[in-house]
């Protein structure tokens, strides 16, 4: 009998994937930068992260294919898997910056613009990223995009698998 899959399996296969996605794109980010801001790579790889992982989240939230049951099911095990994931630390400030940027994501996202305008949403996104960074602005524009859409790639990927996933056990 094939066993199915679960939502811890999920997440954490989809984690693998964002941590992947994001060597990749901050490896480019850094590669464009002056070599002084090149040692900014792990905080760069952070702030990504975080990114990603909201993007995440934000469209499986929003994708009207998902039950009630599948988004808590998919809220409750990442941010149980993001606990032990961030919690690495005794003060466990790495997890209070992840839940930080998840809330000031969350705000733009709920930000009013003209016509649901993800343009604007994506530029203020950038530019959280580049405060938090101490990066340029400039440098962040297009990995946003990228990583943004990405996850929504991501989310209707799992579309076919939506109804065979079961609860955790």
């Amino acid at each position: 009998m094939k066993e199915r899959l679960n939502y811890d399996d999920m997440v954490s296969s989809l984690l693998v994937v964002t941590a992947q996605t994001i060597k990749g794109a901050s490896q480019t980010l850094v590669n464009r930068l002056p070599s002084d801001q090149q040692p900014k790579l792990h905080k760069v790889e952070f702030e990504l992260h975080c990114f990603l992982v909201f993007a995440l989240d934000y469209w499986w939230q929003t994708d009207i294919a998902q039950t009630q049951e599948q988004k808590s099911c998919f809220g409750e095990t990442l941010s149980s898997h993001l606990g032990i994931f961030w919690d690495t630390e005794p003060t466990g400030q790495a997890l209070i910056a992840v839940e930080e940027r998840f809330i000031t994501y969350g705000q733009i996202v709920n930000e009013k613009h003209e016509k649901n305008d993800y343009a604007a949403k994506l530029f203020r996104f950038s530019t959280v990223l580049s405060d938090h960074c101490d990066i340029p602005f400039i440098h962040f524009s297009d990995v946003v995009h990228t990583l943004f859409l990405t996850a929504m790639e991501l989310v209707h990927e799992l579309n076919p698998f939506r109804n065979s996933v079961s609860p955790n056990q």
